[in-house]
């Protein structure tokens, strides 16, 4: 008598992601860092648009603060010091940090995308 092996339909499913996540070259770890950051995504997505008109408001008037605060000389805000810092000549400033952005998400695309969903769908 042969004895047959009856697979679940559990088993068929874990099969074939396992085999499309073995094609694709992605891990468990990578599946769980997209889906974290899907998540992420759709809270801050809920988040802003439930309270957007508080946030844009709030950073622009503190935006606004410190621009009244350096007019009146109460606190100074070096300029050169921070482009120093972020390693950018005077001259290059902006394109060297459009530069750096595009490198960013170009190397992080999916965690990006899976944000960017997130957010939308938020």
């Amino acid at each position: 008598m042969a004895t047959e092996r009856v697979e679940t339909f559990y088993q068929i499913v874990h099969t074939y992601i396992e085999n499309v996540f073995e094609k694709l070259n992605v891990t468990s770890r990578d599946v769980i860092i997209y889906v974290s950051c899907l998540g992420a995504g759709f809270l801050a997505g809920l988040i802003f648009k439930r309270y957007g008109k508080w946030i844009v408001s709030i950073c622009l008037a503190v935006v606004l603060a410190l621009a009244a605060l350096q007019y009146f000389d109460f606190i100074t805000i070096h300029k050169s010091n921070i482009k120093e810092f972020l390693g950018v000549q005077n001259s290059q400033w902006y394109d060297v940090l459009v530069e750096r952005s595009k490198q960013y998400v170009m190397e992080t695309g999916i965690v990006v995308v899976g944000l960017l969903l997130g957010f939308k769908l938020g």
